[in-house]
């Protein structure tokens, strides 16, 4: 319906619900995916509701197409309320029903709902899988509430008990579950757990455990899973290169957040176990891997944070005018560092280096040479 001449049942859906109601249920759960991807979760309900009054009765795939257009919408009690509707019409829910009914929760941190969903998939004897765990775990991650960090250990200590115990995903979500909050020793003994099961770790478990350590200020720490993470063979992405940096910045680790920025693709080097040949081309996939972002200077920059002093920001403001929109940022984080070692230069290279990379600042970065400029 989005590219090339529309189905039938995609002309006026808005209007004809009542036509779309007489089409058979393919083309029904078609039109509901439609819907999904236009964000017209009121429709596909609408569309459900009426099938009643054309004589006919949803299927599961119906239901769960229209759960997930609430899911999508992140309309979560719309989605709940869909399932004593589904026992009511005697329609069984499924894997993919509480599923996606735990995604709708997930995108509110509705982690209560989640309880209860786990809850009714046992009742309905629906057995959870990883996409499950995972999912009512999401729902945990944004809370620092005592119920929401009981409801995670549940979820994590029935993620282990299944026959093939915790994926990387599921492992990732209990790392992210401990976000909020100072819970960085328990990330410490979830990295040791992940070594011990042999789990297979990606780009976005290390994101997750060194977010969890940055926020704790556990830079060494971090710095630590990132060097095992590297040595065990995985290429880090610009998004954990970042939470590296980020560590970095927030332990006041300025020498060491600049050394990932220049030389990330190296810092992901290892001892090549199949030789030099194998060795160069682990760091050349790394190399195509690392492209430094906004978010990636913008946190090199704040690392170097220091005493403020007017004129150096004065002067580096000029001549972030003269050098193009990127400079203004870097300038006034630099010149917070001018009493120190004169780190302002270092901003000014970064800056340049910026610039070079035709990346554009972001409102964080002018917001930091605004406030930077309030100390002078």
């Amino acid at each position: 319906c989005l590219v090339g001449p529309p189905p039938p049942l995609c002309g006026g859906m808005r209007h004809h619900a009542g036509q779309l109601a007489r089409a058979r249920g393919t083309e029904l759960t078609a039109a509901v995916g439609v819907f999904r991807r236009r964000g017209l979760w009121r429709e596909a309900l609408q569309l459900l509701r009426r099938l009643p009054h054309a004589s006919m009765m949803p299927d599961t795939a119906l239901f769960n197409a229209v759960v997930s257009a609430c899911a999508a919408a992140v309309q979560w009690p719309t989605a709940l309320q869909l399932l004593p509707e589904m026992q009511f019409a005697r329609v069984e829910p499924d894997l993919v029903t509480f599923n996606a009914t735990l995604a709708a929760a997930e995108g509110a941190g509705a982690w209560p709902a989640a309880i209860g969903l786990v809850a009714a998939m046992e009742l309905a004897r629906v057995a959870p899988d990883a996409v499950t765990w995972a999912t009512a775990l999401g729902t945990c991650a944004a809370s620092d509430s005592a119920g929401a960090h009981g409801a995670a250990e549940a979820f994590a200590a029935a993620a282990r008990m299944g026959e093939k115990g915790p994926t990387a995903a599921v492992y990732t979500a209990m790392a992210r579950s401990l976000g909020v909050g100072q819970r960085w020793p328990v990330v410490v003994a979830l990295l040791d757990e992940m070594r011990v099961a042999r789990a297979e770790l990606t780009a976005s478990t290390l994101t997750a455990v060194i977010s969890v350590l940055a926020r704790g200020r556990q830079w060494q720490l971090a710095m630590s899973a990132f060097g095992s993470f590297v040595e065990e063979g995985l290429r880090p992405d610009v998004t954990a290169f970042n939470a590296m940096v980020a560590a970095c910045e927030k332990g006041r680790r300025w020498r060491h957040a600049l050394s990932l920025l220049a030389s990330g693709p190296s810092a992901c080097r290892r001892p090549p176990a199949g030789g030099c040949e194998r060795g160069s081309q682990f760091d050349e996939g790394c190399a195509a891997l690392w492209q430094p972002d906004v978010v990636s200077f913008n946190c090199s920059i704040s690392a170097l944070e220091g005493g403020p002093r007017r004129h150096a920001a004065l002067g580096l403001v000029a001549s972030g005018w003269e050098g193009g929109g990127g400079s203004s940022s870097s300038s006034s984080s630099g010149a917070d560092d001018f009493a120190r070692d004169e780190h302002w230069q270092r901003a000014v290279d970064l800056l340049r280096e910026m610039c070079s990379r035709h990346l554009e600042p972001d409102l964080i970065t002018y917001n930091s040479m605004i406030s930077n400029c309030e100390k002078a």
